[in-house]
């Protein structure tokens, strides 16, 4: 691992899991982190990114492939 990493992806069709308030799910993220650090560090940034509506907008919204939204560093 070189460094941290996270990837999106929007599904095109949502998927249930039997979680109430969650379901459906249209938004999966993958995490790759170098060490525990990076991870807490990652999933601290991905929280601050999902507590903005107009990013979990403009992720949902995302029409096409390379459609972006900004990252957990800005960009």
């Amino acid at each position: 691992m070189l460094r941290t990493a996270l990837s999106w992806v929007r599904l095109a069709e949502p998927v249930e899991f039997g979680h109430e308030a969650n379901d459906p799910v249209r938004l999966v993220v993958a995490l790759a982190a170098r060490d525990a650090a990076a991870h807490t560090d990652a999933m601290a940034a991905l929280a601050r990114l999902l507590a903005d509506p107009a990013t979990t907008r403009a992720l949902a919204g995302s029409a096409r492939p390379g459609g972006t939204a900004p990252g957990p560093r800005g960009g």
